[in-house]
């Protein structure tokens, strides 16, 4: 193309530069404009009015300004009001107008008491929240407080405004009754009585004027000048800047010792992403074989934790969460479900084995049965993130807990949440069409009731205000067993086992019995490594002392000590001294509760195989056997 000629250059350039200075006018002008403190503020006001409160902070009706205006509008027109009633003695209106002047300024008087309160109330408010992100939980009896003041101050305001209500329509009755016409025999009083009309229903009308403002003609004229009020920009939505700058999770893998052999088998599977997996699989293919377990089971075992956990990130229930978000379960997944020992999840599977009959099973027997020990392992891992927090424990399976991991926290608490929702999800794609599906959900639902039963009874008897060592004893520890661990740990692989073999579970009512007896003894074993353990074998660090739990070695303290004893424990247990720590565990020596637990496992063992082999069915007791078998005399 030809370029311009100088005259029409010059001449087009003078038309965009007068257009460019209006435009630009008039940019600045509504950027000032929506960066106003005034536009700033009726913003906030529509936003609080309409919008979700928890994202929006304080209420701006509650500012100290605002606060300060109301004062001075109540104030003026009390003043007024006394000025113009003292002022005309003489006048007589048709109507009771003094009447309707003293009540208003009545109203007046009791708006001064809730204006304060609300002073007060957004003051404390502020406080609560800054105390809230400190965690200062001395505050919580403050703010329970605040609420049930908040709740009556409230029941008065809304009374007072009813009756400013009230008022306003009976004041328009009594001014505006043309058929009288007294104007004249009380002007003072009426034209008193008119401006205070008028100002109410402006205050009343000010919510519509403010929707007008905020919702039609400032979005229009943004509209129509390509202005985006919330951001302060020209281009509408957010820059690229705005967006670079949103947080991004950063995951770091916690620096937990692995030997050689273990760093090379996860170098070879990092490219494809199944380092975790691989390195989860290597501890318990080791470990089920320090155990005499068949590591071929263990591999297809966890060889289904693969497929099961590749099914729970590509849900169709979970589409509408991003990369990271997946990225963050699957790490969570990880971290908390295949690092332990599995004894649980593989009991379903030998369990089933025996029931059958067969050391093989076949493909869909053996993935059905490996998918419901996962449900049994995933059920483990949410109690025992949710445990870990309520307990402020420090390490779980030789590495930190979930919660103490950076940059996790009380995101622990929904992870947990989360983990519990994948048993259903489990459940439902694999087991929907079976015949004992419902008998499986009533199961799990029954082993997570029992467990929250247990750890409410765990937790309120630790309680710091309630310390009271009476309360250990036989039948407390008894109690907290049975639900905390037989049952999910004993009963419900076994159930499992029995359900997809297509038993009926109430034949099997004396094999519940003993394996209730099984899961106390395998908790009295807890009790005893949490004291007397190896952290290097267990995988953690003992706490019971200093948790103050219903432990078996404080019960059986308690009922073999003397009194100089039992004075020993009530001034140390419960401390997290070490000192205090140390004091009670050599009590525990000086008492020989060593010898006192082996001579009780020993017994618990006889008794419990004379009880297995009283059941008819030689496989069911072959399963008992080998579930008591497995934990007789371990050590972690």
């Amino acid at each position: 193309m030809r370029p311009p000629s100088s005259s029409s250059s010059s001449t087009s350039s003078g038309a965009a530069g007068g257009g460019g200075r209006v435009s630009a006018f008039t940019m600045r002008a509504v950027a000032r404009m929506s960066r106003a403190r005034w536009f700033i503020f009726l913003r906030r006001v529509y936003q609080y009015q309409n919008g979700p409160r928890s994202d929006l902070g304080s209420n701006p009706f509650n500012s100290p300004g605002w606060l300060a205006l109301e004062l001075g509008v109540i104030v003026a027109q009390m003043v007024l009001t006394t000025a113009v009633v003292a002022t005309s003695p003489s006048e007589r209106p048709a109507w009771p107008l003094r009447l309707w002047v003293a009540a208003y300024n009545v109203g007046n008087v009791l708006s001064l008491p809730l204006l304060y309160w609300r002073h007060r109330h957004s003051s404390a408010a502020a406080a609560g929240r800054g105390d809230a992100l400190s965690d200062d939980l001395e505050m919580r009896g403050a703010g329970d407080a605040l609420r049930s003041s908040s709740f009556l101050m409230n029941k008065a305001r809304a009374f007072l405004e009813l009756f400013f209500a009230m008022w306003f329509v009976m004041g328009n009755v009594w001014v505006f009754d043309a058929r009288l016409g007294s104007f004249h025999r009380a002007p003072r009083l009426y034209a008193l009585c008119i401006g205070l009309l008028a100002w109410n229903a402006v205050v009343y009308s000010l919510p519509f004027l403010l929707f007008l403002l905020l919702c039609c003609f400032v979005p229009m004229v943004g509209y129509a000048l390509g202005y985006n009020m919330n951001s302060a920009s020209v281009g509408r939505g957010a820059s690229d800047e705005q967006l670079a700058a949103l947080p991004r999770w950063r995951f770091k893998e916690p620096d937990v010792p692995r030997d050689r052999d273990h760093d090379d088998q996860v170098r070879k599977s990092s490219d494809s992403g199944d380092a975790r997996y691989v390195m989860a699989t290597a501890e318990l293919v080791a470990a089920s074989g320090s155990a005499g377990a068949d590591s071929s089971s263990t591999a297809a075992f966890m060889e289904t934790y693969g497929k099961l956990k590749k099914e729970l990130l590509e849900d169709h229930a979970s589409e509408f969460t991003d990369e990271s978000s997946l990225q963050w379960i699957d790490r969570m997944m990880d971290y908390n479900v295949p690092g332990g020992k599995c004894n649980r999840g593989l009991s379903v599977v030998d369990s089933y084995k025996i029931l059958k009959g067969v050391d093989v099973l076949g493909h869909e027997d053996a993935f059905l049965a490996c998918t419901l020990g996962w449900c049994v392992e995933w059920l483990q891992a949410y109690v025992l993130v949710h445990d870990d927090i309520m307990d402020n424990s420090q390490t779980r399976r030789g590495k930190p807990c979930w919660f103490r991991v950076p940059q996790v926290g009380l995101i622990a608490v929904n992870d947990g949440i989360i983990l519990r929702s994948h048993i259903s999800r489990i459940l439902q794609r694999h087991f929907k069409g079976k015949p004992y599906y419902i008998d499986l959900i009533d199961l799990f639902n029954e082993a997570e009731f029992k467990m929250s039963l247990r750890k409410l009874l765990d937790l309120i008897t630790t309680h710091e205000d309630e310390k009271d060592l009476r309360k250990c004893n036989v039948a407390n520890h008894r109690c907290i067993s049975q639900y905390k661990t037989a049952y999910y740990s004993c009963y419900l692989p076994v159930a499992c086992a029995l359900l997809v073999a297509g038993e009926n579970l109430d034949n099997f009512s004396d094999v519940k019995n003993i394996l209730f007896e099984i899961g106390i003894y395998y908790q009295i074993q807890d009790d005893y490594l949490d004291c007397f353990g190896d952290p290097e074998i267990t995988g953690k660090i003992g706490t019971d002392i200093q948790e103050y739990k219903c432990s078996w070695l404080v019960v059986q303290a308690l009922e073999h000590a003397d009194e100089n004893q039992r004075r020993i424990l009530f001034e140390n247990y419960g401390k997290s001294d070490p000192v205090c720590v140390a004091k009670v565990k050599d009590l525990y020596k000086e008492l020989n509760l060593e010898e006192v637990f082996r001579e009780y496992e020993s017994e618990s063992y006889n008794k419990l195989i004379v009880d297995i082999k009283a059941q008819p069915n030689k496989a069911v007791q072959n399963v008992l056997k080998s579930f008591l078998h497995k934990i007789y005399k371990r050590d972690k």
